[in-house]
């Protein structure tokens, strides 16, 4: 995405690792003006239009090339529309964030093993509807206290991609990893209306091309990374990994966010749409 702004009146300045306030704080000032730009989950851009919340959803991809045939073939414009017109902040098609995943210290493959158990999610309302209708209930936790509330048993299992759980070392402290795949995850740059305004039409197609090029190295880079981590958890044995028949879940899920929700509508939409 640099490289592609490079020699442009455009230049982005980061500030990893939540220096500037969480997902909520940091989409918070973009809404108000007051940051130019963040990377946000659907969950937390669903506070500012419910419809968002549906990419979100459980099991409404069945994996990350389904999700990526959707993203970059228009099938979500009218949602990205739909924020812009009720925010006012410019939020781009997703960039795969990786496919979310249980791990416990036993197996779980069917809503019967969540029964009873305290896993944490992040703190965003959707999650607390994806695991309800997959047999669970929450305990919402920063991710920064996690490896430590598994390892003081004040959580005892916990939903992350591949990548985060290998790089918080989550497998230290979790015996068996549950191949759920129940979201299938995107993260979405948005962009604060003052700021997109502010650009000139040359402008807002170089971000544009520069935020699409990005999403397709993130694709491949997740992609290839989720294959690789998987393979050394197996060549170390450091966690146990269960495949699952994931459809004990998906169609329970399914079923029960088509409707009631507030993004059913476009839940059965983009299902029948893959």
């Amino acid at each position: 995405m640099r490289n592609h702004l490079d020699g442009s009146s455009i230049q982005i300045e980061t500030y990893p690792a939540a220096q500037l306030g969480g997902e909520t704080e940091a989409l918070e000032q973009v809404y108000s003006g007051n940051l130019d730009m963040s990377i946000n989950g659907p969950s937390f851009l669903g506070v500012y239009d419910e419809r968002f919340n549906v990419l979100d959803a459980a099991y409404l991809f069945e994996d990350a090339a389904s999700q990526r045939e959707l993203m970059t073939s228009g099938g979500i414009d009218d949602i990205l529309e739909g924020i812009y017109e009720t925010s006012g902040m410019k939020v781009f098609s997703g960039w795969y964030y990786g496919t979310r995943h249980i791990t416990a210290n036993s197996a779980v493959s069917g809503p019967e093993d969540l029964s009873g158990l305290k896993l944490r999610t992040p703190d965003a309302p959707l999650y607390r509807v994806n695991m309800a209708a997959m047999g669970a209930s929450v305990t919402p936790m920063a991710l920064n206290e996690l490896y430590l509330g598994l390892q003081q048993q004040v959580v005892d299992a916990q939903e992350n991609p591949l990548p985060t759980i290998q790089t918080m070392n989550l497998q230290e402290v979790q015996s068996d990893l549950s191949l759920t795949g129940h979201m299938v995850q995107t993260l979405h740059v948005s962009v604060a209306d003052n700021t997109w305004s502010a650009l000139t039409e040359e402008e807002q197609s170089l971000l544009s091309e520069a935020i699409e090029l990005g999403s397709d190295a993130a694709y491949d880079c997740v992609v290839q990374e989720e294959e690789e981590i998987l393979q050394e958890f197996r060549d170390e044995d450091s966690i146990n990994i269960h495949e699952i028949d994931q459809s004990v879940f998906r169609d329970n899920v399914q079923a029960e966010l088509s409707e009631g929700q507030p993004f059913s509508e476009d839940y059965v939409r983009l299902l029948e749409a893959q």
